[in-house]
C-alpha cells in the first residue's frame, strides 16, 4: 500500500512539475519533450492514484470525480479548452485530497 502511495505521488508531482516547465519554456524547441515525460507520467498518476484511493476507501463520488478529471490526461489535446484547465484543477486538488486524507483502511492494514 506504501508503494502505491510513493508511486501515485511521485507521478502527480512529477506530471504537473513537467507541464509547468513545457508551459513556460513553450518557446524553445529544445524542451518540447516535457510534454511526453509529463503526459506519461500522468497516465500512470491517473491509475495508481484511483487504486489507492479505492484501496483507503474514498467516497464514491470523489473517485468518480477524480476519474472523470483524470481523463485528460488520456486525450491531452483538451489541455488547452477551459474544460481541460478545470479538470487538471480538480484533479491535482482530489489528488492532494486523497494523500492528505488518513482512513482507517490505511491506519490499520490488514
Amino acid at each position: 500500500m506504501r508503494i502505491l502511495k510513493l508511486i501515485g505521488i511521485i507521478s502527480l508531482i512529477t506530471s504537473y512539475s513537467f507541464l509547468t516547465l513545457n508551459t513556460l519554456l513553450e518557446n524553445f524547441d529544445n524542451y518540447s519533450y516535457f510534454f511526453y515525460i509529463a503526459w506519461a507520467s500522468g497516465i500512470v498518476s491517473v491509475i495508481s492514484n484511483t487504486v489507492y484511493a479505492i484501496r483507503i476507501g474514498i467516497s464514491d463520488f470523489t473517485i468518480s470525480t477524480f476519474g472523470i478529471c483524470g481523463l485528460i490526461w488520456f486525450v491531452p489535446f483538451f489541455l488547452s479548452e477551459s474544460f481541460g484547465i478545470i479538470s487538471m484543477a480538480l484533479f491535482l486538488i482530489i489528488g492532494i485530497y486523497i494523500h492528505i486524507n488518513k482512513k482507517e483502511s490505511e491506519e490499520n492494514p490488514a
